[in-house]
């Protein structure tokens, strides 16, 4: 799946998508942030979480979001 295909499959699931700077990675926006003033957080999970407009967004590899989110129930 292209990049623009997986993002149009995350909002077709309710979540908000946006790309990175490198083609082969995006982030979607998991919830907002407790802190606005942070700017990054990598979790115990090793998940790396940006914070930008307000909400924590997960970055992380087309393939592995298109992976993720076909698995998820509409």
């Amino acid at each position: 799946m292209t990049r623009e295909e997986v993002i149009a499959l995350a909002e077709s699931k309710g979540f908000q998508a946006k790309t990175c700077a490198l083609e082969s990675m995006m982030a979607v926006n998991i919830g907002k942030a407790e802190d606005t003033n942070e700017r990054m957080r990598l979790t115990d999970s090793g998940q790396l979480l940006v914070v930008d407009e307000g909400c924590y967004w997960q970055v992380g590899t087309t393939e592995e979001w298109a992976k993720h989110l076909q698995e998820q129930p509409r």
